[in-house]
């Protein structure tokens, strides 16, 4: 099993609203190619300073939550927006965050309960333990709805779209 990457990254916020159904975007999942320096910091993919070359795939949401994969050396992460967020024009650095308990459900029903890594400035979260992160990527293989929730945000669905040919070209580059 492979282990998380623990990178403290995040999103800008740019639309504000309730936690509310999510509906997944006809464009299915887009690429998102960036690098990593020393510090911690994301970069253009071709940046000099850039570290770690890091993969990613990504869906928006008109309304409730998305995600983006992304693999680091091999290793599978993932970031949930709680409200609507569009990964590729709104990222930045957020650092601070906040250890919050998170309740993963699939189909209504509760499949994972951990801590994850809440940005509260940029709305986003990142599970801790890799039994999360692997539930949401086999939800979209199984297009199960999936949903998170805590005291934080309440509750959000989460925007999935099904595997195409951009996600299946990520799993594999992932090593998945």
């Amino acid at each position: 099993m492979k282990n998380i990457v623990s990178i403290g990254v995040a999103c800008v916020m740019t639309a504000a609203g309730l936690a509310m159904p999510a509906t997944a975007q006809e464009s299915g999942w887009q690429t998102y190619d960036f690098s990593i320096g020393a510090d911690g910091k994301w970069l253009d993919a071709d940046d000099p300073k850039g570290k770690y070359a890091v993969d990613g795939v990504y869906a928006n949401a008109s309304e409730g939550g998305s995600a983006m994969f992304y693999c680091v050396a091999d290793e599978l992460a993932v970031f949930v927006s709680t409200e609507p967020f569009d990964f590729a024009s709104d990222m930045r650095q957020s650092t601070r965050n906040v250890t919050i308990p998170v309740r993963l459900s699939a189909n209504d029903e509760e499949v994972n309960r951990s801590d994850w890594r809440y940005f509260p400035s940029v709305k986003l979260a990142q599970p801790g333990a890799y039994t999360a992160i692997a539930k949401l990527y086999n939800a979209v293989v199984r297009q199960d709805t999936m949903s998170i929730s805590s005291s934080r945000f309440g509750e959000v669905e989460i925007s999935l779209p099904p595997v195409d040919p951009t996600f299946a070209a990520f799993s594999r580059e992932c090593g998945m």
